[in-house]
């Protein structure tokens, strides 16, 4: 762990002391690995494809984001649809 953070603290752009760097560390791996893996059905990535298509739609519809920015958000929160 104190190399993870000599690694972090030394690429990093503002003030980071070791004592948060564990906290935070500590607090991901608490909610990351906490159980076992729940997968989904189909039927529930399918909505959630959906929604993200439909927020797509919608933002370049109304002008609140560029059709690029649309697809790298989209892009990247399809990526996060666990299968």
């Amino acid at each position: 762990l104190a190399k993870a953070f000599a690694d972090a603290a030394g690429g990093c752009e503002f003030a980071l002391n070791e004592e948060d760097f564990v906290w935070a560390v500590q607090a991901v791996r608490s909610r990351a690995f906490s159980g076992p893996y729940e997968g989904r059905k189909a039927s529930d990535r399918s909505a959630q494809l959906a929604f993200i298509a439909a927020l797509l739609v919608g933002g370049v519809a109304s002008g609140a984001v560029t059709l690029e920015n649309a697809l790298n958000g989209a892009f990247v929160a399809a990526l996060s649809v666990p299968l």
